[in-house]
């Protein structure tokens, strides 16, 4: 998402519970696998002992030595799972991407990263509220197919 400052750009790593509607987000400056797995790391934290399951779309940042080590260092809790090509019923959160691009970035200009920034983080902090509205938009549709991923 570029800006009007110096072009620079921000990035976001999210994930959505599609059954209880929580999600949870990481802003950064860098597209990278070491964000990811630092964002997988919050996730294991957040959940405690609990066993995650985390589909991806295959970017190159989400596969390499730093997500290796994640998922060595998360003992078994965490899965992660590349969605079929162009199947974003599997991915709850595309849905929140989409909600998010329309709400903060469609038709918006910042005039700084920091303003941008700050609409992302305003997005994120509207959803906590929204969890039933989240839930119900992020309902996975086709659990037979999410099923047969794992």
């Amino acid at each position: 998402m570029p800006t009007g400052d110096d072009h620079t750009k921000v990035h976001v790593y999210g994930a959505v519970a599609p059954l209880t509607g929580q999600t949870h987000h990481h802003i950064s400056p860098i597209l990278g696998k070491g964000e990811f797995a630092y964002f997988l790391r919050h996730l294991l934290r957040y959940y405690g002992g609990k066993r995650l399951l985390v589909i991806h779309d295959g970017a190159e940042q989400h596969k390499g030595a730093p997500i290796t080590t994640a998922l060595k260092d998360a003992e078994g809790r965490l899965s992660l799972k590349r969605q079929p090509a162009y199947s974003p019923e599997l991915n709850p959160q595309e849905r929140i991407w989409k909600w998010m691009r329309r709400v903060v970035t469609h038709n918006h200009w910042f005039e700084t990263l920091s303003e941008e920034t700050q609409a992302l983080r305003d997005f994120f902090c509207y959803l906590i509220g929204r969890k039933t509205q989240v839930r119900q938009l992020c309902g996975l549709k086709t659990p037979e197919s999410l099923l047969a991923l794992l």
